[in-house]
């Protein structure tokens, strides 16, 4: 079952509980750290995968009412920096003072 579908059946559950969504410590990498680990269809492990995961979940959740927030997990991490383990490609940097093309995807709700 495809992500956005899974993750949209668990807020429709805890909405009917009354319960508020804050999605915590959630991240994509833009590449291919194990390969025992698999992109999901359509989010490929490159710059323009992680940005389109990125742009759609941003989208995602900010179209459902009882989602009242979310938390990107290290987006601060970029593969050459001494904190990240070898491999781990989840930040929004590419290095310490460039970022990431899914960076500018959380620019979509400034009203630019």
């Amino acid at each position: 079952e495809q992500y956005f579908a899974r993750l949209q059946r668990f807020i429709d559950f805890l909405d009917r509980l009354h319960i508020p969504v804050f999605v915590c410590e959630e991240a994509y990498p833009n590449k291919i750290y194990r390969n025992d680990i698999r992109p999901m269809r359509d989010y490929p492990f490159t710059q323009v995968g992680q940005a389109a995961w990125v742009r759609d979940n941003l989208r995602f959740l900010s179209n459902n009412r009882n989602v009242i927030g979310a938390f990107y997990w290290a987006p601060d991490l970029f593969d050459r920096s001494p904190n990240t383990p070898k491999g781990l490609n989840y930040g929004l940097f590419l290095t310490d003072s460039q970022i990431a093309p899914a960076m500018e995807e959380f620019r979509m709700n400034l009203g630019e």
